[in-house]
């Protein structure tokens, strides 16, 4: 029990972990770093991207603002022009019923007086187709008075009563009459002399 136990192994020497543990980090740091390089060319590039992107719609957002101010401005002043035209044809159509209720007014006026008129101008044609017949009577009168005279002379001169005349005057007056007026007369006259023996 109390002997000696040498023991042998044959192996080779011992691995230095230190210098793997070394070599591991070093190979991950270079991992790190390439990845970290990687990262900051995508970042970068993704940033001018963005960047011009957001320049570009930059520009745009200005245009697009310019545009919108200008259209407000053009849309305002036609709102105004819009009103003006609006004032006006409000003030023309007031100007309008005005002129034209004046001239049915003196439409009126004149139609009654072109009623009034042909009115007294029928009346008129009356008158005076009454007055021709008075003057057509009288004429007829006159006609046999002087017949009348005639033969009183005759026989107060002692004329022979053997031969006497009878002289027959027809007077026929022929008119046209459209809505009570006169717009057409004719007067035919016919005398016939017979003798008497």
């Amino acid at each position: 029990m109390g002997g000696e136990v040498n023991v042998a192994m044959d192996a080779s020497p011992s691995t230095d972990l230190n210098q793997v543990m070394s070599e591991i980090r070093e190979h991950y740091e270079s991992v790190i770093g390439k990845n970290r390089k990687e990262l900051e060319a995508w970042y970068q590039n993704k940033i001018t991207v963005v960047e011009e992107e957001a320049n570009t719609h930059t520009e745009i957002l200005v245009t697009f603002s310019t545009e919108v101010k200008d259209l407000k401005s053009a849309f305002q002043m036609l709102q105004i022009e819009l009103q003006s035209h609006l004032s006006m044809k409000a003030s023309l159509e007031g100007t309008l019923a005005e002129t034209q209720a004046r001239y049915a007014a003196q439409l009126a006026s004149l139609q009654n007086m072109v009623t009034s008129l042909e009115a007294q101008l029928s009346q008129l044609h009356a008158n005076i187709a009454s007055n021709k017949q008075e003057y057509d009577m009288l004429l007829d009168i006159k006609t046999r008075l002087e017949l009348e005279i005639a033969e009183y002379r005759r026989l107060l001169d002692g004329e022979d009563d053997s031969s006497r005349q009878v002289v027959t005057k027809v007077i026929t007056v022929v008119e046209t009459v459209v809505d009570g007026r006169v717009v057409e007369s004719s007067k035919t006259v016919d005398v016939d002399v017979d003798e008497i023996k």
